[in-house]
């Protein structure tokens, strides 16, 4: 099984949980990606883009070792829409599909820019007053690591961290733009670089499923 993991060589990766469309594509050392920010957009875009990253290089969907999508959580319509579009793709082809967590995918986006150690994910759930709240590190193979489980709460009923540090961390969603104070109170300190506009991105997908084969 690793031997045949390992051969994989086209992924596709996709993401529609929040208002960015976000597409990736890998065919040996060739990258290509689309993220385009566009509200309610996601289900007249989605098939029309990939096959344009097919296209710019030179596949066809039967040319696909591996369809990875991002599972959410966020929007409901967008977590539908990236769902059945890896299942109705990956049915088509016959291809493995795996389900990657999109609070992962804002950590390892920004993760392959910044390098960082610990990555801390506040969404925003717009309901109740609740967030979708992760925390992540990186490891040595350059991949973020769940650290714990996610959860849907309130910033208020976090659980504070044993030993917080304010060395080389994030704190990445839109909850951190609306709930700052309160994340930064149950964290214990303020993270080096808070940046409330992080979207999930198809490349942290992509780079997560990538650094598993």
């Amino acid at each position: 099984m690793a031997a045949q993991v390992k051969s994989l060589m086209n992924i596709l990766a996709f993401d529609t949980s929040s208002q960015a469309c976000s597409i990736a594509l890998r065919s040996g050392e060739m990258l290509r990606v689309h993220h385009q920010i566009a509200p309610m957009q996601h289900a007249k875009l989605i098939l029309s883009l990939i096959q344009d990253l097919l296209v710019s290089c030179s596949l066809k969907l039967d040319d696909l070792d591996m369809i990875a999508y991002g599972k959410g959580p966020g929007s409901f319509t967008g977590n539908r829409i990236a769902a059945c579009t890896a299942q109705g793709l990956g049915f088509a082809i016959n291809k493995p599909i795996v389900a990657i967590s999109s609070l992962a995918a804002i950590a390892q986006t920004v993760h392959l820019e910044k390098q960082a150690k610990h990555y801390f994910v506040a969404v925003d759930a717009h309901h109740q007053g609740q967030i979708y709240w992760a925390r992540y590190d990186s490891d040595e193979t350059g991949r973020v690591v769940l650290q714990g489980e996610e959860s849907l709460c309130l910033p208020q009923a976090l659980e504070r961290l044993a030993n917080p540090t304010m060395a080389d961390s994030c704190g990445l969603g839109d909850a951190w733009e609306k709930y700052r104070n309160e994340l930064i109170e149950r964290v214990g300190f303020e993270p080096s670089v808070i940046d409330p506009t992080q979207l999930p991105n198809a490349l942290g997908i992509l780079a997560l499923v990538k650094g598993s084969l």
